[in-house]
């Protein structure tokens, strides 16, 4: 290394000579290049890119319950494409027996129509609903058991005085069974062996007699043609408007009752089996051939109804 270069200068502060020794070139040199070397990193780590703050895990997005798929609406019964206009009532008849159609009776509602004085014509038609003197038109109405939906006939009507007389077929669709249809709201089943069925099913009230019935009971009535000649048929009555079931059960016994209910003394029904899984109800030297229908299914017996009953 070369000798360091020695420079005399005065004091300020005492006035007296003072030596300051050089700095060595290279010494200078090495200083100036680490100065140049850290001006030149400086721009680099202000050009470093921050390090980004962690950041939390996201939320998971709320799952959606699926949506609610629109409610399907209810086709039309088959049987209609096969109506046509003009078709007479017998021939509307042969139709849709066939097809398991059956009146449904509400000899109310055409009572309430026609009027007091045409009241056999509601019970010897049990499919007519009501009239339009207007139109000269009748209003009819088939049910078909298990069938969401009813059918609703326009016939004409050849009406003389007194009397209704069901002409050709007008128009025609399918509408909602009337409320008086709905199912009433289930109920345990009391027993699982018919005998103790039959007795609390005879001891119950409307109401919970309603939760082991079907919607829709199968009647037999007995109605006049024009010649006064009788003859049976089969109607559907919705369960809530029928009052036929004769039988009640107290102190231990099956009494006998009216349609006001009151007890007319004790009575032994006759129970027969029908197929593998229905059970026939009458009532012994049974007059009024009147006989009750149940049917089990998965979870107890049901009321059918009454479709052996002759008696009006």
């Amino acid at each position: 290394m070369p000798p360091a270069h020695q420079e005399e200068t005065m004091s300020k502060d005492s006035g007296l000579p003072s030596t300051r020794v050089a700095q060595p070139v290279c010494a200078l040199t090495t200083r100036v290049w680490r100065v140049a070397l850290l001006a030149s990193l400086l721009p680099l780590a202000a050009c470093k890119p921050e390090t980004a703050p962690a950041t939390q895990n996201a939320a998971p997005a709320a799952s959606l319950a699926p949506a609610t798929p629109p409610a399907q609406a209810v086709p039309a019964p088959a049987v209609l494409s096969t109506l046509k206009a003009g078709m007479s009532h017998d021939e509307l008849q042969a139709t849709l027996v066939a097809d398991g159609w059956l009146p449904l009776e509400d000899r109310q509602a055409c009572v309430a129509s026609l009027g007091d004085a045409m009241a056999n014509a509601c019970r010897n038609l049990p499919e007519l609903h009501s009239c339009d003197a207007g139109k000269s038109t009748c209003q009819i109405q088939l049910a078909k058991p298990g069938q969401p939906q009813a059918l609703n006939l326009e016939l004409s009507d050849t009406q003389s005085p007194g009397a209704v007389q069901l002409g050709t077929l007008v128009a025609f669709n399918a509408v909602p069974l009337p409320d008086a249809v709905a199912a009433a709201a289930p109920a345990a089943c009391p027993a699982t062996d018919f005998n103790a069925f039959l007795q609390a099913f005879a001891a119950a009230s409307p109401a919970q007699r309603a939760a082991w019935s079907a919607p829709l009971l199968q009647v037999t009535r007995v109605v006049e043609d024009e010649e006064s000649d009788e003859s049976p048929r089969q109607v559907l009555v919705p369960q809530a408007r029928y009052s036929g079931f004769a039988l009640g059960y107290a102190d231990g016994k099956f009494q006998l009752v009216d349609s006001a209910g009151t007890n007319q003394g004790p009575i032994e029904p006759v129970i027969a089996t029908q197929g593998s899984d229905a059970m026939q109800v009458s009532f012994p030297e049974n007059v009024e051939a009147i006989h009750y229908l149940f049917r089990k299914d998965a979870s107890c017996w049901r009321f059918i109804g009454s479709p052996e009953q002759t008696a009006p």
